[in-house]
């Protein structure tokens, strides 16, 4: 049986001079599971299994405790039943992430469920009393266009897809337009919502500092969930006199996705193949890095 998994790549870049992170790695190896577990934002992980192989990278799974309702088990003719679990067992959301020391770049395998990029940052960051170890996990971009973005002068359009069930109130942050659109697709029962804003054709004529803002907010929650953003598409100028520029925030994320993952006879995505897919992936971008 196979499934579908999508990975993501990320820069790791380490803050204020800390030790590098395959130090941290090294030491987190040493340590038996049961001191490998921190808490960030009043839930639990674990990192489940850690080695650095031959090829040089650190292949990590993190393991994501879930307390709260989860699935059964259950054929066609079979009523569903719940699974049993030992004492203090619950369920454990996993989710692996490859490392390479050579050029400071990571690749993590998407579960919506499990240990996201910003949960694995905070996990690394906190490991450590004293802030011994602190990075940013920075989402990796084809060619220059964060670049772009980041050194943009204006916004003259912004042209998004989200699916508003996916936002909450943190997100209807002020200085935005994006209260206002959630609202709108939650009040319709809406899965998707499409919005397009230009600020037409006049020359110096651009869109004001709440679009803006929109449009950074909308990157950083693509980053976080990428189902949330389904398109993220901005006209920038990279000066007020300069011709549009449309980067694209979605599509030139680097990310891929593997329709062959395979699954074991217990219906989980083997360690081994989630490993696989990290290293065809990053072999296949390592030119970008």
């Amino acid at each position: 049986m196979q499934e579908k998994m999508n990975v993501h790549a990320f820069s790791v870049v380490p803050v204020n001079n800390t030790a590098s992170l395959e130090t941290l790695l090294a030491e987190i190896s040493k340590l038996p599971l049961e001191l490998r577990i921190r808490t960030v934002s009043m839930t639990d992980y674990r990192i489940e299994h850690i080695e650095q192989k031959d090829d040089g990278y650190w292949y990590v799974d993190f393991g994501k405790f879930r307390s709260t309702h989860g699935p059964g088990a259950a054929s066609k003719t079979t009523p569903i039943r719940g699974f049993v679990f030992q004492t203090d067992e619950v369920f454990c959301e996993e989710t692996a992430f490859l490392y390479d020391p050579h050029t400071k770049h990571a690749i993590i395998q998407y579960n919506h469920y499990g240990t996201r990029a910003g949960a694995m940052q905070d996990f690394f960051n906190s490991f450590v009393d004293a802030e011994v170890y602190v990075y940013e996990f920075r989402p990796k971009y084809d060619a220059d266009v964060e670049r772009r973005f980041l050194e943009r002068q204006a916004i003259t359009k912004l042209d998004f897809a989200i699916d508003p069930r996916l936002f909450n109130n943190d997100d209807r942050v002020a200085g935005t337009s994006l209260a206002q659109a959630i609202d709108i697709g939650n009040q319709s029962n809406g899965s998707k919502l499409e919005v397009t804003i230009s600020a037409g054709r006049k020359r110096n004529h651009y869109l004001s500092d709440i679009i803006d803002n929109t449009a950074v907010l909308l990157k950083l929650k693509s980053e976080e969930n990428p189902f949330s953003v389904s398109r993220l598409q901005v006209g920038i100028l990279q000066n007020l006199d300069a011709k549009i520029e449309i980067v694209d925030l979605i599509a030139q994320r680097l990310s891929r996705s593997f329709n062959d993952i395979c699954v074991g006879e217990d219906l989980r995505f083997t360690r081994e193949a989630r490993y696989q897919a990290l290293n065809s992936a990053f072999n296949s971008w390592v030119r970008l890095f």
